[in-house]
């Protein structure tokens, strides 16, 4: 259902956006689209799911092992409920990596999210943790110290990790928006 549709449903000429959205919770409109629920995401492959919240140019090439690409990333930790440690779109921010070198430098999870991706494209994965950080340094990281050390110390926390919960720490989501593929 529509803002529109739920403001003539209560019969009113005029409703801020706050309370149309409010309209829309409370008429019970809010359901998940195809692309947003869990049995539609996609599996990459090495627990990496996701889905497409845009798909790139048609015509252009697809990323594949070996390639050097531009990406833009909104990272959040969910050890951490959502938390974003990461916004390249705030800061303008292009990262440049190549995928699949040799998997240290940045996170397995990005590089398999990637594969298959085209220029223009924008895709959301959650990155299970061994393919997610698995020592300190990984790109990629926040520029501010203060969010480097809070997602750090979240994640390899050694107390945590005592206890057993490093199978969760690492879990994370990505919005990956590839900008260009570098390589010819």
């Amino acid at each position: 259902m529509t803002i529109k549709a739920c403001v003539q449903k209560v019969g009113v000429s005029h409703v801020s956006r706050r309370h149309a959205l409010a309209l829309i919770g409370a008429s019970g409109a809010l359901t998940a689209t195809p692309a947003t629920r869990a049995d539609d995401s996609t599996n990459y492959g090495e627990g990496v799911r996701g889905v497409d919240l845009l798909v790139g140019a048609d015509s252009g090439k697809a990323v594949e092992e070996g390639d050097t690409v531009k990406v833009r990333l909104k990272g959040r930790l969910m050890a951490k409920n959502g938390w974003v440690f990461l916004d390249d779109g705030l800061a303008d921010n292009d990262r440049v990596f190549t995928v699949g070198r040799d998997g240290k430098d940045v996170i397995r999870g990005l590089e398999v999210a990637l594969l298959g991706m085209r220029a223009g494209g924008v895709r959301r994965v959650i990155l299970p943790p061994p393919v997610s950080y698995t020592q300190p340094g990984q790109e990629p990281q926040p520029s501010d110290g203060a969010f480097k050390r809070r997602l750090e110390s979240t994640i390899f926390n050694p107390t945590r990790l005592a206890n057993g919960e490093g199978d969760t720490l690492a879990t994370t989501m990505f919005d990956v928006e590839l900008v260009r593929i570098l390589t010819p």
